[in-house]
């Protein structure tokens, strides 16, 4: 009950505090090399800075192979350009995960 009662609270502050409601651009297609990346149905992209540059790069997981790409941010944190992928290895061996 006290939960409710602070979200509802929450909520009567901040929806005036911001005052406008959020407007969303449309979907924008990822490319790497000027080519939208496409990995297979199902993708799941995740961002954050993997090789420590201080650039967010992007890795895929693929739900059709269980593969993982790796794509390296080689442009800047607030205007990302993707280098092509390489799967991620371990023991010079694809990692493959469950799939399907």
């Amino acid at each position: 009950m006290k939960t409710a009662v602070v979200l509802i609270a929450a909520l009567a502050v901040a929806v005036p505090a911001f005052g406008q409601v959020p407007r969303f651009r449309g979907p924008v297609r990822i490319e790497s090399g000027g080519t939208p990346i496409d990995l297979g149905y199902y993708t799941a992209p995740v961002m954050f800075d993997w090789n420590d540059d201080g650039k967010k790069d992007m890795v895929v997981g693929q739900f059709s192979y269980g593969q993982i790409a790796y794509f390296e941010n080689v442009g800047e944190d607030s205007a990302p350009v993707f280098a092509s992928y390489e799967y991620l290895h371990a023991d010079s061996q694809i990692i493959q995960l469950p799939y399907g």
